[in-house]
């Protein structure tokens, strides 16, 4: 009777595990890319409307006070006349759900799916979203991803008109394209968030971290 061979049998089981060894990276960094996908959307979705309920108890975002930047005499910042975490606190925290939120001090604000927001002050607070927390890589542009929070004395500068919550660029990338936005993305991953929110938080073929 035909048959096949111990030799053709260990061949072909060889040859799919050889298959299976150069696609499984592949469909894992697809599938985790999904994830991010959907906790980045979340995110940006959750602080949109956590800004949008503020303002009915504490008015206009524009008028938030989240102090201001305190820079050396050759411009390098060297802190803020307000704890990011305190803003955080007081403008945030009672309209979104968390895990734990320190209160008296630390940066750090841990979201039920896992997810983290590593707070800094600058000339507006910015918000460095991690999708999988303290898990590697903890790099910009890979999984962890630069929101701000400006008043109106930077938010036409990086959102636009009336908007206080965004991208880290999110004016350039409307006012000049995708390309452009992708290109800022690829010369500094701070700029990725942008390029991201143009493609609905997608990782699109060409993002330039993979």
């Amino acid at each position: 009777n035909a048959a096949f061979t111990l030799a053709e049998v260990l061949i072909t089981l060889a040859i799919i595990g050889l298959v299976a060894a150069m696609t499984m990276p592949t469909v894992i960094n697809e599938t985790k890319r999904k994830q991010d996908t959907a906790k980045i959307k979340k995110f940006y979705s959750v602080m949109s409307q956590a800004v949008l309920l503020s303002e009915q108890d504490n008015g206009s975002a524009e008028d938030w006070i989240i102090g201001e930047a305190i820079r050396d005499e050759e411009g390098t910042l060297i802190g803020s006349t307000k704890s990011a975490l305190d803003v955080f606190n007081k403008y945030f925290a009672p309209y979104i759900k968390t895990i734990s939120l320190p209160k008296s001090s630390g940066n750090t604000v841990v979201f039920a799916d896992g997810s983290v927001v590593y707070l800094g002050h600058g000339n507006c607070i910015d918000m460095h979203y991690d999708t999988n927390g303290s898990k590697k890589p903890n790099s910009p542009g890979y999984d962890r991803f630069d929101f701000l929070f400006c008043d109106k004395n930077y938010n036409k500068e990086h959102m636009g008109k009336n908007k206080y919550f965004g991208a880290y660029s999110e004016v350039l990338g409307l006012k000049y394209g995708r390309e452009y936005a992708k290109n800022l993305c690829k010369n500094n991953p701070l700029h990725c968030s942008t390029l991201l929110l143009m493609d609905n938080f997608e990782f699109k073929k060409d993002y330039p971290y993979r």
